[in-house]
Order: structure tokens, then sequence, then C-alpha cells
């Protein structure tokens, strides 16, 4: 029984890791920056044009936005359901993130206050043991 329990909470640290590595490096991993802008077909009667989002900004947009990721701190995590006979994980991770915004004229405010966010994330165990990210959510 003791045996059991510790693996259960080794296993429960390597998800958390797992859902904390993720956060910091592919939802809000410093210095990246996103930007949107409006695309409008100019051949078409209608005047209200998409929102285009992406990594680069736009070489052709008269106007755009952006955000960037100025910091992230994890405050705390912990495993909420965990379902060893299918594999599937979920767990929730808490931290401060800092995102600074604005247009093509601005430029990022580095004391920008950080807002506590709630991210789920969730885990799949695949059939040689191995745990990979399936989602998030906030």
């Amino acid at each position: 029984m003791q045996r059991e329990r510790i693996a259960m909470s080794e296993l429960d640290k390597r998800l958390v890791s797992l859902a904390e590595d993720y956060v910091t490096e592919q939802v809000y991993r410093v210095g990246d920056r996103s930007y949107a802008w409006e695309e409008t077909d100019y051949r078409s009667d209608d005047l209200d044009g998409d929102v285009v989002c992406g990594e680069c900004p736009p070489s052709d947009a008269d106007h755009y936005s952006w955000w960037e990721v100025v910091s992230c701190e994890i405050e705390s995590s912990e495993v909420d359901d965990r379902n060893d006979e299918t594999g599937e994980y979920s767990v929730t991770v808490k931290a401060w993130v800092a995102v600074s915004s604005g247009d093509e004229e601005e430029e990022v405010d580095k004391n920008v206050a950080p807002d506590l966010r709630t991210i789920y994330v969730q885990l799949d165990r695949d059939e040689e043991g191995d745990f990979c990210v399936v989602g998030t959510e906030e």
C-alpha cells in the first residue's frame, strides 16, 4: 500500500511538471508576440473585414494590434482528474501572467501588472506510457 502511494505521488509530480512546462513554454512563453489585423475583401460589397491573427506583423495592413507575454510565473498546480485506466488526466495550473499590448506605434510595457490566470491542461498517456498534452483551456 505504501509503495502504491509513493508511485501515485511520483506520477502526480510528473503530470504537474509536464503541465507547468507546457504553460510556460507553449501557452505563455515569455517574449512571444502575436499580431491581429483586419483583412477586407475589396472585391465584395461586404465592408466588414475578417480579423486575422499571426506571429508576424502584416506587410499590407494599415493598422494592426499586438500583444506580448512579458512574464509568466507559476503560483500553484494540482492534478484534478486522474483516470489511470483510460490514460486521461487533467491538471489545473494557476499562473501570474503579464501581457503587454498595443498598436504598431507603441512599445512593450515591461512594467504591466500580471493577472492570475487558471489554465486547465488535459494530458493523455499512450500505449508506451508516454504523456502528451492534448489540450488547454482557460
